[in-house]
């Protein structure tokens, strides 16, 4: 009798045990069938990534062949007038040097947000820069002859080796920092409309009234600060809107205070003899972007 209440208390415990172990390999399995679907999901999730970073690039080329036709017929626009005598070559230089970069700038939040993007968008200023030293290298053809009338003080083809030049350059860096960058917004702005509007508007009102030992004018200086600062605040209100820019930190009008400080820091520094002004004020401006809007 004792002996079978051992066997069968035995042949109990061997049963809860091959219960215990079955339920184990059913934890088991369920794990391993869990860290398998997560596995699955995972290269599902990084396939669709790669499928759409490579519909991203039709994207971001589409973009860059709108910019190049847009710059290309905001060129053709001022070319034609110039070459036409409708407009002195001065005026049409300034008017491209003020709207190329900035409208520019404008489509960047169109592009993807893949690596890529800032290398393809660098293409148009390339493109631009190809064909300014097409023209100064070879202004008997027809179309760069109108370039160079449009772009230049004096119709010179190797004039625009000198200044436009090195706007196409700096904005090339400019994509390369990208839109996320205040640096770039505040560059541009203040090398393509404060520089541009500045020259526009002291030749018009400011022959009577100039800095001392200097051609600038204190109108075009004036002209140069709300110009440059109204160009920014948009531009930087844009990219913001179109989350290209995380929030900026200010109020209108702290944001707006700081940009005109900045104008005018970039404005004086227009003044000083023997710069480059398509050279000194972008730098002075991406340095203050930098610091003074984040």
């Amino acid at each position: 009798m004792l002996l079978s209440v051992r066997v069968l208390l035995s042949i109990s415990l061997l049963e809860r045990g091959s219960g215990f172990l079955q339920s184990v390999h059913k934890v088991d399995s369920i794990s391993l069938r869990g860290v398998n679907q997560v596995r699955r999901s995972r290269d599902l999730v990084e396939v669709r990534l790669g499928v759409e970073l490579l519909g991203e690039v039709p994207r971001d080329v589409a973009c860059s062949i709108g910019a190049a036709g847009g710059a290309a017929m905001w060129l053709k626009i001022w070319t034609t007038l110039a070459s036409n005598g409708v407009i002195n070559s001065r005026l049409s230089r300034k008017i491209i040097h003020c709207g190329s970069a900035p409208l520019f700038l404008f489509v960047w939040p169109f592009y993807s947000d893949a690596p890529s993007a800032r290398l393809i968008a660098a293409i148009v200023p390339l493109l631009n820069l190809g064909r300014l030293l097409a023209a100064g290298v070879n202004a008997n053809a027809k179309g760069p002859q109108e370039l160079v009338t449009a772009v230049s003080r004096s119709g010179d083809p190797k004039e625009v080796l000198k200044g436009p030049l090195i706007y196409c350059i700096v904005l090339v860096f400019a994509t390369l920092l990208w839109r996320n960058s205040t640096a770039a917004v505040v560059a541009i702005s203040q090398m393509a409309v404060g520089d541009g509007v500045a020259d526009i508007v002291g030749r018009r009102f400011g022959q009577s009234a100039k800095w001392p030992n200097s051609e600038k004018s204190y109108a075009g200086s004036l002209a140069f600060v709300f110009g440059a600062s109204i160009a920014t605040f948009v531009l930087l209100r844009w990219f913001e809107f179109m989350a290209c820019l995380a929030p900026l930190p200010f109020d209108t009008v702290t944001l707006f205070a700081r940009i005109f400080l900045i104008s005018i820091v970039c404005a004086l520094v227009e003044l000083i003899p023997g710069l480059d002004d398509n050279i000194s004020v972008p730098f002075v401006g991406a340095f203050l972007g930098t610091y003074v809007i984040k």
